[in-house]
């Protein structure tokens, strides 16, 4: 009887191992992330924001949902939680230029507040770690604006700077065109490249105060002429930035100092060919080990440009480009894990998939693309 009860207890420990051991690969096998997109709708009657979940194992995308009646959500941003979406709207729309605030519940989107962006084409907003501040920049109308938040909801600014310095192209840095807002890691500071005055603006961040921007002493690192500076990343540790110069496809790294500064240590041209016609580079990211460094170059490139950090330095150096298969790649996202690297091609409306290898950051392309038109943000939660 003894023999028998072992015997027994042996089976059922077995079925019990093989029962926990397929609940993990199961779990694993169906792992996913959510990826939210805005883009240029031109109509409001159309979906602008959706969801969708990637399927971490083979980068499949499953839609969950979206949401119309709202007009250009042209960027998002997510709250820590990801319980809640804040996009820009009206962009590119005469006069326009608003924000608005959705809640992401239940596998649906629904609106919690709309405000004025306190200037035209808004193309960029974050929020502070705690969430009690929202920023954002109004290309078109040259001001960058700080908004309180309570639970999601946004209410109107409580300060709004306007800038009026000018550069050298007269067609297109005829004023200041704030195109990104970027909080520091330590939150301490808010960075604005300002794509028409080729500076990078600097704000110290107080979120205990109504007007919780200052600018920083000799605000405003001075970039090369015409370069255009867009988007801007930080390294984890704040040691270096890196920002992407629109319209000299380059992308310049700086040294993080006292007070926030930057000082500029490397510029590199991140395009395949070195003249010749317009340069347009746009977004920019790091891998999540920090290792390597991605840039979205549009126009006749249309590709992304991968760089290999060096950890010592800072510095970086292109590896490889990889073609977007589509037109205009306004934006890109790296998911959590650091496998997969979307991309929001604009004019040819699609978003793309790529497998990313973690040793080399190298792309190749999955064969997995959805259509979205007007596809302009993709953001991970």
């Amino acid at each position: 009887m003894l023999h028998l009860r072992i015997a027994y207890c042996n089976v059922y420990r077995s079925y019990l191992l093989l029962f926990l051991l397929c609940q993990l690969l199961g779990g694993l096998a169906f792992a996913s992330e959510l990826l939210f997109i805005g883009s240029y709708n031109g109509r409001e009657t159309l979906p602008g924001i959706f969801v969708f979940d990637l399927d971490t194992a083979n980068g499949q995308l499953t839609k969950i949902c979206s949401v119309a009646n709202v007009l250009n959500p042209a960027y998002i941003a997510l709250s820590a939680s990801g319980n809640t979406i804040y996009a820009c709207t009206e962009a590119r729309v005469p006069g326009g230029g608003k924000l608005r605030s959705y809640k992401y519940e239940n596998r649906a989107l629904s609106l919690l507040s709309e405000v004025s962006s306190e200037g035209e084409n808004p193309v960029y907003l974050t929020t502070t770690a705690d969430e009690q501040y929202l920023f954002t920049a109004n290309y078109t109308g040259s001001t960058v604006a700080a908004f309180p938040l309570h639970n999601g909801t946004i209410s109107k600014a409580t300060q709004v700077l306007m800038f009026v310095d000018s550069s050298i192209n007269a067609e297109r840095q005829e004023c200041a065109h704030p195109h990104a807002v970027v909080l520091s890691p330590d939150g301490r500071y808010l960075y604005a490249p300002d794509l028409g005055a080729d500076k990078i603006r600097c704000f110290s961040v107080d979120t205990a105060l109504e007007q919780p921007m200052r600018p920083v002493v000799k605000s405003g690192k001075v970039v090369t002429a015409g370069s255009g500076p867009r988007h801007l990343v930080f390294s984890p540790n704040s040691s270096y930035a890196y920002c992407t110069e629109e319209m000299a496809g380059a992308v310049g790294v700086y040294r993080v100092g006292e007070g926030g500064s930057l000082d500029s240590c490397q510029r590199i041209m991140i395009h395949k060919r070195r003249k010749g016609g317009q340069f347009s580079a746009a977004e920019i990211h790091l891998s999540p080990d920090s290792r390597f460094l991605y840039a979205a170059n549009r126009g006749k490139e249309n590709n992304i440009a991968i760089m290999a950090i060096d950890q010592a330095t800072g510095k970086v150096e292109v590896v490889g480009y990889c073609p977007v298969h589509g037109d205009h790649p306004r934006s890109f996202a790296i998911d959590p894990s650091g496998k997969f690297l979307l991309v929001a091609n604009q004019v040819s409306g699609n978003v793309v998939v790529f497998r990313r290898n973690v040793n080399t950051g190298l792309l190749s392309y999955t064969g997995i693309k959805i259509k979205i038109p007007g596809a302009s943000c993709v953001r991970f939660n």
